[in-house]
């Protein structure tokens, strides 16, 4: 019987160790409370879906880093170079963008795409602009999107046109604008005519936005 009760109270020692190990904590130190999951995720960066190549999503990607990065060489790649006028006017605008940075602007872009079709869709391209000495400015510009040869590339939407009698000056305008093109074809044209007449000047034909 004693041998019988040591070995007991041997095995009482073990099962109390045991228990104690898994559910005591270090003296001195804190309980660490369970952080909830929520909790977990909050601190942590939520991860985007990968873009694939191929996709008009990678494409509007790269023109956001091209932006970014000042890489005009990229950033023309995904204009409609078939569409001359909007072709030289992307050009102006990222070398505006650049001289911009140049002068300590901050510039950043995001661009969303609408699919229509399997060959067109809409660019909306969001343009944020700030300075430490001035006010922050928002703007957005609607493109029209186009796949060529399996890449997604940047065009104009359609427009209207008004051209002169001599057919130098050329509006381009929206449906819906027919009153203000009029009145910026009959301007032009009187300009044209005034510095014609004052200095000579024979100008190039001459292509205006409404």
């Amino acid at each position: 019987m004693k041998g019988i009760g040591m070995w007991g109270i041997l095995l009482v020692c073990v099962l109390l160790t045991g228990c104690n190990s898994n559910s005591e904590q270090t003296k001195g130190e804190p309980k660490k409370e369970q952080t909830p999951p929520s909790k977990l995720n909050k601190n942590k960066q939520v991860e985007e879906p990968e873009v694939k190549k191929g996709t008009p999503e990678w494409d509007m990607l790269q023109i956001e880093q091209a932006v970014e990065n000042n890489d005009e060489t990229v950033f023309m790649s995904y204009q409609n170079s078939e569409n001359h006028l909007f072709f030289k006017e992307q050009k102006r605008w990222i070398e505006e963008a650049k001289f911009k940075k140049e002068q300590g602007y901050t510039l950043s872009v995001d661009i969303s795409f609408t699919k229509e079709n399997d060959t067109k869709g809409m660019v909306y391209f969001r343009v944020k602009m700030s300075h430490p000495n001035f006010e922050s400015t928002n703007n957005l510009v609607i493109y029209q999107a186009i796949k060529v040869n399996e890449k997604w590339i940047l065009n104009d939407v359609p427009f209207e046109t008004l051209t002169s009698e001599s057919g130098s000056i050329t509006v381009y305008y929206k449906k819906g604008q027919e009153d203000t093109a009029q009145k910026t074809l009959k301007d032009a044209t009187d300009i044209v005519a005034f510095y014609s007449k004052m200095f000579n000047w024979k100008p190039e034909p001459i292509s205006i936005k409404v």
